[in-house]
């Protein structure tokens, strides 16, 4: 499987799959301009798929759902989409209203383009953050760094929830890779024996 990036802002990763059936886009906080541009090279529909409601990780639903995209966010985080709790005021950024979206649950699967998308809800960076496991890779959002994990101080934020969202994880594949929200690869055997919460 192929996996195209492209960083944004705070290193923020904007991840591209795409299939002849169409395009899947997990989180959108690239510059929209080369966004737009890597996307007119591949395969429509375009489905977003969004890790959690921070605004530097959905900074482009709103433009990118009236480019025809399909937007997926977490039931408990879709209130993000439609206010200022995406924390993009604190750090004076303004995040379009994306008014248009359809809410995703833990355990969900689904079939965009061809991909087969077991939705994973990890809360603890927000209540609403989820990883996607497509095939033996696994998109993290902020919930699983490389030797790291997401923050926990802000709105919707839980320490104890991220902890047992990770020990989650960790009982995954120990052969999965994992695209995380900002910064690089990991894989889920390395974190299960070299993430700061286990150690």
């Amino acid at each position: 499987m192929e996996v195209k990036t492209l960083v944004g802002m705070f290193d923020s990763n904007t991840y591209i799959l795409s299939t002849q059936k169409g395009t899947l886009i997990i989180d959108c906080g690239a510059n929209l301009e080369q966004l737009t541009k890597e996307l007119n090279k591949q395969p429509k529909p375009w489905t977003l798929l969004l890790t959690h409601g921070h605004f530097d990780h959905m900074l482009n639903a709103s433009p990118l759902q009236k480019l025809g995209a399909k937007v997926y966010i977490h039931e408990y985080d879709a209130e993000r989409l439609t206010s200022d709790l995406n924390e993009g005021a604190r750090k004076q950024y303004q995040v379009g209203h994306c008014n248009e979206y359809t809410t995703i649950h833990g355990g969900d699967e689904l079939d965009f383009a061809g991909f087969k998308i077991q939705v994973l809800h990890t809360p603890g960076h927000t209540e609403g953050s989820v990883c996607f496991l497509i095939e033996d890779n696994l998109f993290s959002g902020d919930t699983l760094f490389y030797e790291d994990y997401g923050r926990t101080d802000l709105y919707g934020g839980n320490f104890d929830k991220i902890k047992q969202s990770l020990h989650k994880l960790f009982k995954l594949d120990h052969k999965i890779k994992v695209y995380t929200g900002h910064y690089g690869t990991t894989t889920i055997g390395h974190e299960s024996k070299h993430n700061p919460i286990v150690v």
